[in-house]
């Protein structure tokens, strides 16, 4: 991952485990209002709080390119709520 805020964001990983990225990136982003990007294929998000506040204080609105078949919540703890869902 590059953590330029124009450039676009990329997680390849495929299954996400339990807790993986519980508050990993609150801090990193936080306040990061120019992040509006992030690609991440992950087809299994099912583990337990595996993206609890990943994408905290993000831009409001932006694009999120994942998988159609992976079901995400809206708000801090999946899709960010504003952002556009695309499929890759």
């Amino acid at each position: 991952m590059s953590f330029l805020p124009q450039k676009q964001k990329r997680h390849t990983g495929t299954t996400l485990v339990n807790r993986c990225y519980n508050n990993m990136f609150n801090n990193m982003f936080h306040g990061c209002s120019n992040l509006n990007s992030v690609t991440c294929l992950a087809t299994n998000i099912s583990a337990n709080q595996c993206t609890t506040n990943w994408l905290n204080g993000v831009a409001a609105t932006g694009t999120f390119i994942t998988p159609s078949s992976t079901g995400w919540n809206s708000g801090v703890n999946g899709k960010p709520s504003g952002w556009t869902r695309q499929t890759p």
